[in-house]
């Protein structure tokens, strides 16, 4: 990721970790697609319009769950 910035720097941190080509003709690094999936959802909390804590929750979880858990924060509870 350094290369387009710096190449030359990139070229030397390049070599010692035993790589014969240059760094200029190495491809490109291919991404998962596993790991662009997203499996949680990050919720702000508001009371009184003011953001009082934000939950991390599964991406499947039902509206009826969020406003419990939302709830419980509104009140001074912890939530787990």
């Amino acid at each position: 990721m350094l290369a387009p910035f710096a190449p030359h720097m990139a070229e030397e941190l390049w070599r010692p970790f035993g790589n014969p080509k240059s760094l200029a003709r190495e491809a490109w690094p291919a991404y998962n697609p596993q790991y662009l999936v997203e499996t949680t959802l990050e919720l702000p909390v508001q009371v009184n319009g003011k953001i009082r804590d934000k939950l991390i929750v599964p991406i499947d979880v039902d509206e009826k769950t969020v406003l419990e858990l939302a709830m419980k924060i509104g009140e001074g509870k912890a939530v787990d």
